[in-house]
C-alpha cells in the first residue's frame, strides 16, 4: 500500500510542479508561492511513504512486522 502511495504522490507532485511552471510562464506576475510550497509537501509525503514501504519489508523480513490485529 505504501509503494502505491508514495508512486501516487510523485506523480500528483510532478504533475502540480508542471502545472505551477505552465502558470508561470502564462502570468509571470501570479503568485506562486503556495503552489510551490504545495508541491514540496506532496513530494515530501510522497517520500515519507517510500520510507515506511522500506521499513513495512524489514519488519515482514525479520517476522515483526505482522498484520494488526484489534483484540477482540
Amino acid at each position: 500500500m505504501f509503494l502505491w502511495l508514495a508512486v501516487a504522490g510523485v506523480v500528483a507532485g510532478l504533475a502540480l510542479a508542471g502545472y505551477t511552471a505552465y502558470q508561470a510562464v502564462i502570468d509571470p506576475h501570479a503568485p506562486s508561492g503556495i503552489r510551490v510550497a504545495l508541491v514540496v509537501l506532496v513530494l515530501l509525503n510522497a517520500r515519507q511513504n517510500l520510507r515506511q514501504y522500506r521499513f513495512a519489508g524489514i519488519l515482514a523480513k525479520t517476522g515483526l512486522g505482522g498484520t494488526a490485529s484489534t483484540g477482540c
